[in-house]
C-alpha cells in the first residue's frame, strides 16, 4: 500500500466508513464531514473525493496526487456505487473505463 494513501485513510478518513471486496479489490466510502466525501480503491490507490475542492474529482495516479480529473457525479454514494457496479460489471479496474463512466 502506496504510504500517502495509508496516512490518507487512516489520518482523514473518519466520520463514517463503508468497505466492500470484490474481484480483490477493496472500495471505501468515507464521509468527513457533512458533505465532504472521499471514495478510495485499494490496491491501486485511486482517490475519488471533494474533500480538498468544492468540485468532485479523480485522482487516478497515486504518484502524483496534485492531479486531478473533474467529474459528474456529485454525490459520495452515487460515486461509491458506480464504482462498486463498474467492478461487477468489469469482474475488476478499468481505470479508464471508469473515469468515462464518471464523467457522463
Amino acid at each position: 500500500m502506496n504510504l500517502y494513501v495509508y496516512v490518507y485513510i487512516t489520518s482523514y478518513m473518519r466520520k463514517t466508513q463503508t468497505k466492500n471486496t470484490l474481484y480483490k479489490k477493496d472500495v471505501y466510502l468515507v464521509y468527513l464531514i457533512p458533505n465532504k466525501w472521499s471514495v478510495v480503491i485499494m490496491p491501486e490507490n485511486i482517490i475519488i473525493d471533494n474533500y480538498h475542492i468544492s468540485y468532485p474529482h479523480i485522482h487516478s495516479d497515486p504518484a502524483k496526487h496534485c492531479k486531478k480529473e473533474k467529474i459528474n457525479l456529485k454525490n459520495g454514494t452515487d460515486v461509491y456505487n458506480k464504482v462498486i457496479e463498474h467492478i461487477e460489471e468489469n469482474k475488476g479496474l478499468n481505470l479508464e473505463k471508469l473515469k468515462g463512466e464518471l464523467k457522463e
